[in-house]
């Protein structure tokens, strides 16, 4: 609309919220054709539900950054910085090791945030990997076409999942959960529905 798009309206009951992007520039590497920087200029207003005149606009420029290494041919994200308004608010690290000279696998993650004077970081450190708890689906080659639509669908049933949780339908999301991991136990929406079976009622 205008000069306006990604436009969202969130109606919360006694609140509004809406938001924008005016500008998104993304940077690649023609090379490798690897993202290295996107930024977007991002607005956003709140409206109270008895707030007669419009609210002004809070305006942000957001900007993240890449880094990526190359271990045995595979590529693997790095790094990933998070600005916002030049500030540095957020920054994730990663590097790996080879499991059983096939595998890529996590050796250390790092999450460091920065909210005005105060900072603060976690830091994990993988232990060992136990290759038989893998999934059979997990160690077969994926075909990209088909991967993409087992995304999709286990996208919305974890949708569904989080709605029946959230009206407190515990029964319906347990089922819903069994559902992603029965059909698409290879997703990361599989890998969390694992971890939110293990703590529900007749989860396990």
């Amino acid at each position: 609309k205008g000069k306006y798009f990604a436009y969202s309206y969130e109606d919360k009951g006694n609140y509004a919220r809406e938001s924008w992007l005016t500008a998104l520039t993304l940077v690649m590497d023609s090379a490798s054709h690897r993202a290295t920087e996107l930024v977007l200029q991002k607005h956003a207003r709140q409206f109270d539900a008895v707030q007669k005149e419009k609210p002004p606009v809070d305006s942000f420029i957001i900007r993240y950054s890449f880094v990526y290494q190359t271990s045995g041919g595979v590529v693997l994200p790095t790094d990933l910085k998070l600005w916002v308004n030049g500030v540095q608010t957020l920054s994730l690290s990663a590097s790996y090791r080879v499991l059983d000279e096939k595998y890529r696998v996590f050796d250390i993650r790092k999450i460091c945030s920065s909210v005005k004077d105060s900072a603060s970081c976690l830091t994990m450190q993988y232990g060992a990997y136990r290759t038989g708890e893998i999934p059979a689906a997990i160690r077969k080659p994926l075909r990209p076409a088909a991967y993409a639509k087992d995304l999709e669908r286990a996208a919305l049933l974890s949708r569904d999942a989080l709605n029946a949780l959230r009206a407190g339908n515990i029964e319906t999301a347990v089922r819903t959960c069994k559902k992603i991991v029965a059909r698409y136990p290879e997703t990361p929406q599989a890998v969390e529905a694992r971890h939110l079976l293990s703590g529900l009622p007749g989860g396990k």
